[in-house]
């Protein structure tokens, strides 16, 4: 399993719920608007391209892969991101 951040911006008017729930289904936690954390068994291309399915061409979308040991920080996440990062990293 690898961990990932997922970030993306929707440049049209549509709603990404079906992305968001795709998120939650794959136990994937949002940290802010248009940022997600999420643990499987996929490289970056792969994830990005999943992602890509729920979105319109026009939309960006970030990949980057965490090891346990990274540095991070966090202000005013929910605990429940915060806690999904620290059992994690």
């Amino acid at each position: 399993m690898a961990i990932y951040l997922i970030g993306y911006e929707g440049r049209t008017e549509r709603p990404y719920d079906q992305l968001q729930e795709a998120m939650d289904r794959e136990g994937g936690v949002k940290l802010i608007d248009g940022l997600w954390a999420l643990d499987v068994e996929k490289d970056a291309t792969e994830l990005r391209d999943w992602v890509h399915t729920f979105m319109d061409d026009v939309d960006a979308i970030f990949i980057a892969q965490m090891r346990a040991g990274s540095h991070w920080a966090s202000r005013h996440l929910k605990s429940s991101a915060n806690d999904w990062l620290k059992s994690r990293l």
